[in-house]
């Protein structure tokens, strides 16, 4: 008796709320998968004159590290046949220890006001709001938004 009891208030309870259906329910595409594991990242160049943001795929994750490394990189060959430039000097190394850092071989006050946009925007986009520091041979500059917004 407790057998039966037992399997018919297992069938109660797992037949709870189900209504039946006369086949399958639409629920649009099943989720996408990438084949390759990569990542986007927004940087930002410049174009006639203007901070302009760009989308390039990157193997991986990308983190705030590579992203203003990418950065920091300037344009690929491509991008400057868009006429994209920048005006963060080479030689800038990004580092983070603690805080997210750029290490400029030129003094801030020389810096053109486009290259700290260029910065701060790229870095905005990585989802850390105004963590950057940026460190000229001069004296060093903590940036905060992105005036292009």
């Amino acid at each position: 008796m407790r057998r039966a009891l037992a399997v018919l208030l297992l069938c109660l309870l797992t037949a709870c709320g189900v209504r039946p259906t006369d086949g399958p329910i639409p629920a649009g595409p099943g989720p996408a998968f990438p084949y390759r594991n990569q990542a986007e990242m927004t940087l930002y160049f410049l174009l006639d004159g203007r901070i302009y943001p760009i989308t390039r795929s990157t193997p991986g994750l990308a983190s705030p590290e590579s992203v203003l490394s990418a950065l920091v990189g300037g344009p690929t060959p491509d991008e400057q046949k868009r006429g994209l430039y920048t005006q963060v000097p080479p030689g800038a190394k990004v580092a983070f220890s603690g805080q997210l850092e750029v290490f400029l071989p030129v003094p801030l006050s020389a810096l053109p006001e486009a290259a700290l946009s260029q910065l701060s925007c790229t870095t905005v986009t990585t989802g850390l709001w105004g963590a950057l520091r940026v460190n000229g041979s001069d004296t060093s500059r903590d940036l905060a938004g992105c005036p292009a917004s």
